[in-house]
C-alpha cells in the first residue's frame, strides 16, 4: 500500500502518465503491441514506491514482472515492459522511441498548464 504522504507519486500522477503516454503513442503511430507495452509500463512505473523511494524503479520492475507473470503474460511481453519502467530512472538515456515516450509522459507535468499547482504539491512532499 502506498503511504498517504505521497502527494505527487500517487494514483493521480500515474493516471496523468498513462494519459500522456497514450496521447504520445497515438501521435507516434505506434503498433498495438508497442501501445500495450507503453500503457502497462505507465500504469506500473511507480509501484515500487510501495516498497522504497530510492531506486523505486527497480522495485517497480520486480512488481510488474511478478504481477504480469501471475496474469499469464509471457516473458516476451514482460521484458519490454520492465525495460520501459527502468527507463524512467532519472539519469537513464533513452535508447529507443518507446523509452523516449515513457520518459516524456512521466515528466509531462513540467510543460503543463498545471505546472505551478503540481510543483506546489512537490514542495510539500
Amino acid at each position: 500500500m502506498l503511504d498517504n504522504k505521497f502527494v505527487y507519486h500517487n494514483l493521480a500522477h500515474t493516471q496523468r502518465v498513462v494519459e500522456k503516454a497514450n496521447e504520445l503513442a497515438e501521435l507516434a503511430k505506434l503498433s498495438e503491441l508497442e501501445k500495450k507495452y507503453l500503457a502497462l509500463s505507465a500504469w506500473l512505473h511507480d509501484t515500487g514506491y510501495t516498497k522504497q523511494i530510492e531506486n523505486h524503479e527497480d522495485e517497480s520492475a520486480k512488481i510488474a514482472s511478478t504481477f504480469l507473470t501471475e496474469q499469464g503474460c509471457s516473458k516476451d511481453d514482460i521484458y519490454p515492459v520492465c525495460n520501459l519502467i527502468l527507463a524512467t530512472k532519472i539519469y537513464h538515456e533513452p535508447t529507443n522511441q518507446l523509452e523516449k515516450i515513457i520518459r516524456d509522459a512521466d515528466c509531462a507535468h513540467i510543460g503543463s498548464k498545471n505546472y505551478i499547482d503540481i510543483s506546489e504539491l512537490l514542495r510539500k512532499e
